[in-house]
């Protein structure tokens, strides 16, 4: 839990000071780059840490030190891709006179290779249980960035581009830390083709369920300007900021949350499961509703501590809906674990469907409507209906697993 903590924090403070030092407009554009790369992230998860986390314990669980090895030479490769992808973006954006939205494609460009395998090889210690060891490089990369940004500041180097550069520097000394952790005996116990095989299969259906899990909460991030302007992305970031905290660590719980799902549900079936599903999410609940009260009576005061007094002043409507929009988060995350940990990756995907299709219509008109407003209620709807969706077909799927005794494949 401390490395949730850390990551959390660091996710926070990061957006908060870009967001307090940068102009709205480079805010703005700061904000439309991360969430696009929030996309990249989760496709990088679909063919790496998922399938690890469930594989790790499952099919390679006798050779799961060299099968951890292997994948983490193996997912450079789709992460310098993504680096790839950023310097087309930057070119294009620059070509068309978005050039506040080019600056910040090519911070991305040079950073997020390392960002990702950062990412990556700190969730790889969740396969065995062995979090702690992800602590000192969650240290490591918070003291880094820190430093990194202030020293930007200092100099006068603050850009779009910033909050990227600051995420790729902290990033490369835990890399080189977990690099260490992390090199695997050379044995032939498992092959190259066996690994990318069984991430593939594994991957097939989890890498498109990212767009559908992406789009609902954070299309209207990437749109947002072009109705309503950089500016309007700015708003909007600032105010989710607030909830940051929580919903960085539920994300991060939840991903911890799959070994352990799988785990109990090999060994007790159904019912040992659903006994941890719910102790999961009491506990996730009564944090998050926790933070929400306090978000709600006193949000704006601390709007101005973070920003600055009247930079950002989100009125309680805004910030009733982001509390809202964080407790739905716990069901979609924790359901989500669950139906993943049961190796269906097929049924979250068509779980993501409903609030897909909701987001891309209803949501879109809302938010073009009320801009901020409407997003943020376009957000909360769409997380109910996702968390419903989830948890009506993980009823569905231990119902079947109940009659069969096992899951056998991804369905």
């Amino acid at each position: 839990m401390g490395d949730q903590t850390l990551i959390a924090a660091s996710n926070f403070l990061l957006s908060a000071l870009i967001a307090r030092w940068s102009s709205v407009a480079e805010y703005g554009a700061f904000s439309v780059i991360y969430t696009s790369f929030q996309l990249v992230v989760t496709m990088h998860m679909a063919i790496t840490t998922q399938p690890l986390l469930v594989l790790g314990n499952a099919r390679f669980r006798s050779e799961m030190r060299e099968y951890v090895g292997r994948v983490t030479v193996l997912q450079w490769i789709p992460a310098i891709g993504a680096g790839v992808l950023a310097l087309v973006i930057s070119y294009v954006a620059y070509a068309r006179g978005a050039h506040q939205i080019a600056v910040a494609s090519v911070g991305l460009a040079v950073a997020g290779p390392v960002i990702l395998s950062q990412q990556f090889m700190r969730r790889a210690f969740y396969v065995d249980l062995r979090p702690g060891r992800s602590v000192l490089g969650g240290l490591l990369y918070l003291a880094v960035m820190m430093a990194t940004l202030f020293l930007l500041v200092e100099c006068g180097w603050t850009s779009a581009a910033s909050g990227f550069i600051a995420m790729g520097v902290a990033s490369l000394p835990p890399v080189v830390l977990y690099s260490t952790w992390l090199r695997s005996p050379r044995t032939d116990a498992v092959e190259w083709r066996e690994v990318i095989r069984e991430h593939w299969l594994y991957g097939r259906w989890s890498l498109p369920t990212t767009l559908l899990t992406w789009a609902p909460g954070n299309i209207y991030y990437t749109l947002l300007p072009v109705w309503h302007g950089l500016e309007a992305t700015a708003s909007l970031q600032a105010v989710v900021n607030l909830i940051l905290p929580v919903q960085h660590a539920v994300s991060a719980v939840a991903v911890l949350l799959i070994p352990i799902y799988a785990r109990r549900f090999s060994e007790g079936g159904a019912g040992s499961l659903l006994r941890a599903l719910r102790l999961s999410l009491g506990v996730l609940l009564t944090v998050v509703t926790g933070y929400g009260l306090i978000l709600v009576v006193a949000g704006r005061s601390i709007a101005d501590v973070v920003y600055g007094a009247g930079k950002y002043a989100p009125d309680f409507t805004a910030l009733l809906l982001v509390v809202l929009l964080s407790v739905g988060g716990v069901f979609t995350s924790a359901v989500g674990s669950a139906l993943r940990a049961l190796n269906r990756p097929r049924r979250v995907f068509a779980a993501y469907g409903l609030s897909f299709a909701f987001s891309l219509s209803i949501g879109l008109a809302l938010m073009r409507w009320q801009a901020v407003t409407g997003a943020l209620i376009s957000l909360v709807v769409a997380t109910v209906l996702t968390g419903g969706s989830l948890s009506w077909l993980l009823g569905r799927a231990l119902a079947g697993a109940r009659e069969k005794g096992t899951v056998r494949g991804p369905t």
